[in-house]
């Protein structure tokens, strides 16, 4: 038989055991709920997060239609200039050219065509200071520069 003392060393290890094992689940029991509660906030995070890259993503491509839109109506824009001014442009062939003559200054006399602007003579020296012997400040009597 048992002694009455080791039933009751025995039953006191038991509930002591017990009381520990419950303990210990507890704080797990307690730490999984935290870990649940934290995994369900992240994925609600998740899920905004994905809402605003998916909100900017459509910005972005309503952008990019936007400059395709403006390009093209620019380039419209320019094409519309372009032939307004090769309209508007006055012909680059003088008045009374007769096809096949050459007209160019090779088949004139001393190589210059009559009524062309001449050309500025070179400096002598242009590092020198405008105005100067070396540097004449000479004014055009004919053409488009002419006063």
């Amino acid at each position: 038989m048992k002694s009455p003392m080791k039933t009751m060393t025995l039953t006191m290890a038991l509930a002591m055991g017990s009381l520990f094992g419950l303990s210990a689940c507890d704080q797990s029991k307690a730490e999984l709920d935290s870990t649940k509660q934290e995994l369900a906030t992240a994925k609600a995070e998740n899920g905004n997060l994905k809402s605003q890259v998916d909100a900017m993503k459509a910005q972005l491509d309503q952008a990019k239609k936007d400059a395709d839109d403006a390009k093209a109506k620019l380039a419209e824009a320019q094409a519309q200039q372009a032939a307004a001014t090769a309209q508007a442009a006055p012909s680059t062939e003088p008045m009374g050219k007769e096809k096949g003559k050459d007209h160019s200054a090779a088949h004139h006399p001393g190589g210059k065509m009559p009524g062309a602007a001449q050309a500025m003579p070179a400096p002598k020296d242009p590092t020198a200071k405008p105005g100067t012997v070396n540097n004449p400040i000479v004014a055009p009597s004919k053409g488009a520069g002419a006063f």
